[in-house]
Formats: structure tokens, C-alpha cells, sequence
């Protein structure tokens, strides 16, 4: 994975999909750290040929890739924030529930 990344440094891709292949590196490694269900996921989740194709796609056009991957990475930062909130406040509920049930 680090390899791709080194590789789409010295062709020139742009920043942007180069923290996207990031991305794809991070949520690879975290569906891996799944006991059991991770092993099976990751091997639909393929993070090295995602960024292997955004790194052909990149050097083919490289408007395009770019433009493309603002778009999902501004999407993916949303969608993660949206969870780490709803998370906070789910638990949030639960605890407040809780403690209505313990007092």
C-alpha cells in the first residue's frame, strides 16, 4: 500500500487522490482489525486495486481523477463525521436512559 502511494508521489498524481488512496489504506486496515467478519470483508475490500486503478486513472487524465476524487473524499469526510456524531449522541441517549432506569 505504501508502495502505490510512493509510486503515485513520483508520477504526479494529484494531492487529492493521493489522500484518497490514503483513505481507501485507512479503511482497509480498519475492516481488517474486525475479528472474523474483518477477514471476510477485507477480501471483498481491496484497498491496493482501488488505488492501483486511481493511480491509471489519474495518470490518463488527471483533471478528471481529481475532480471525481473531491468529490468522494468531501463525501466520505461527511459520511465519517456523520457517524462519530451519531455515535456520541447514541451514546449519549443510552447512558441518559440508563441512568433514568438505575435512579
Amino acid at each position: 500500500s505504501a508502495y502505490l502511494l510512493r509510486v503515485a508521489a513520483r508520477l504526479g498524481v494529484p494531492t487529492v487522490v493521493q489522500f484518497r488512496m490514503l483513505f481507501n489504506i485507512l479503511i482497509d486496515t480498519l475492516i481488517g482489525l474486525i475479528p472474523f467478519v474483518g477477514d471476510l470483508l477485507d477480501i471483498m475490500y481491496k484497498a491496493n486495486v482501488k488505488n492501483a486503478n486511481l493511480i491509471l486513472r489519474s495518470v490518463e487524465n488527471r483533471q478528471a481523477a481529481g475532480r471525481s476524487s473531491w468529490f468522494v473524499l468531501i463525501g466520505s469526510i461527511i459520511a465519517l463525521v456523520a457517524i462519530v456524531v451519531g455515535g456520541f449522541i447514541g451514546t449519549v441517549m443510552l447512558a441518559k436512559w440508563a441512568w433514568t432506569q438505575v435512579g
